[in-house]
């Protein structure tokens, strides 16, 4: 069903569903009806016309009312056909207007459930578009909630299909030609990472492997951005690539918190390596049942190693029973897992 064809199934579902509308169209049929019978002197002889004016309430009130309300037009619509030729007009005598009556019922009754199988059929379509919409609607939000974008590219075109939150990422409005996406898009790639999607995209096209990369974008107004693309190779039924599909995920946030967090740590580093203390960072290593059977050194720093008299190459990545066999069976070890198992200083 076309979009104009639902929406005028909808207006008989709201009608229908509305008793006061409902009211509204019989009374428009009594006075179609009444307009009938009002245009007597223009028809005059022409009686023929009367039948066919006096199908159009019938018609309107079965779309309705459904086939019973048709057939209770059509036998009204049969009554004023009676009295058309009872007032004088010519109707075709007895046996013109029961044919006519039967032919009133008829139409009133199909018109009625051809209605009523439109109504169904445009009701189950129209729920499918709101649920199509919502999902939609539903979609978008949650990519702008995630700074999260989904693409298509057409190989042979070059035309790329946006969905709403690619263009902000990108910075693009929305009203841009797609034809210039892609040219758009190689504008706003940071100078440093200009080579990168084109060297992947080529390589995903000839290997029809799945790619994941990161990349900067250097927007209009000088800003930085970081995004993460994911995309797959689109084929064909002959195995030939005939695009990508994809995502594009701003996730300028979280590399700006992994380079704080990094700084941080470097100098938290700084510092330690600059104390007097020896000062050594180890993670437990646990057996299949869980128990601690043994440490390994993560970190040292200058103190540490000169008191160990070893390098951090000879240090960390290193088990303290490597470093030092049978420690696993002294007091020191002991007192090392009871910390940890329990979370307090000995």
């Amino acid at each position: 069903l076309s979009v104009r064809a639902l929406g005028w199934l909808e207006s008989v579902r709201r009608v229908r569903s509305r008793p006061g509308a409902g009211v509204l169209v019989v009374l428009t049929a009594a006075a179609l009806w009444g307009a009938v019978f009002a245009l007597r002197p223009v028809v005059g002889d022409r009686g023929s016309a009367v039948p066919v004016l006096l199908t159009v309430p019938v018609i309107l009130v079965g779309l309705v009312y459904g086939p019973l309300g048709g057939a209770v037009s059509g036998g009204v619509a049969t009554g004023m056909l009676a009295g058309w030729e009872a007032g004088g007009g010519d109707a075709g005598g007895p046996v013109g207007y029961v044919l006519s009556g039967v032919a009133y019922v008829l139409v009133g009754v199909v018109a009625g459930l051809l209605a009523d199988r439109l109504v169904s059929a445009g009701r189950g379509q129209s729920a499918a578009t709101l649920r199509g919409a919502r999902a939609r609607a539903e979609l978008e939000e949650a990519q702008r909630l995630a700074h999260l974008g989904s693409w298509t590219w057409d190989r042979a075109t070059e035309d790329m299909d946006w969905s709403p939150e690619m263009y902000r990422i990108f910075a693009v409005d929305p009203r841009a030609d797609r034809s210039r996406l892609l040219a758009i898009v190689a504008g706003r790639f940071h100078p440093d990472d200009a080579r990168d999607p084109l060297t992947i995209r080529d390589r995903a096209l000839a290997d029809l492997e799945p790619f994941v990369f990161d990349q900067r974008l250097e927007l209009p107004d000088g800003d930085v951005r970081y995004v993460m693309h994911r995309g797959e190779v689109i084929v064909d039924g002959s195995g030939q690539a005939t695009g990508i599909r994809g995502t594009t995920q701003d996730v300028t946030r979280i590399r700006l918190a992994e380079r704080a967090a990094q700084a941080a740590g470097e100098r938290l580093l700084a510092v330690l390596d600059t104390m007097l203390d020896a000062v050594t960072v180890g993670v437990a290593v646990r057996d299949g049942s869980g128990r601690i059977v043994d440490f390994r050194i993560d970190y040292t720093n200058s103190s540490a190693r000169d008191l160990y008299g070893r390098s951090a190459d000879e240090l960390v990545g290193r088990t303290w029973s490597e470093l030092w066999p049978g420690t696993a069976a002294s007091d020191v070890f002991r007192r090392y897992v009871e910390m940890v198992e329990s979370g307090h200083p000995v």
